[in-house]
């Protein structure tokens, strides 16, 4: 999906957790490094968090600092 909103000419993508089944904050970071892997420099992310699970700040720095070394 990340593939075909780039494509599509979109700046900003909202992206959701995966749906039903609980994660680990690992699982998460891996999830959301994969969709940030394939958008590269060209779309931003908005990381929207639901339920009650939020990422620790602790996590989602190290996704920021994933983007910021990727490209």
């Amino acid at each position: 999906m990340t593939r075909v909103v780039l494509e599509g000419g979109a700046d900003d993508a909202l992206v959701f957790p995966p749906y039903l089944s609980p994660h680990c904050d690992e699982t998460l970071f891996d999830y959301y490094a994969a969709i940030v892997a394939v958008a590269g420099q060209g779309l931003d992310l908005i990381i929207y968090q639901r339920g009650g699970r939020e990422l620790p700040t602790e996590t989602l720095c190290r996704l920021a600092a994933s983007t910021t070394s990727s490209g």
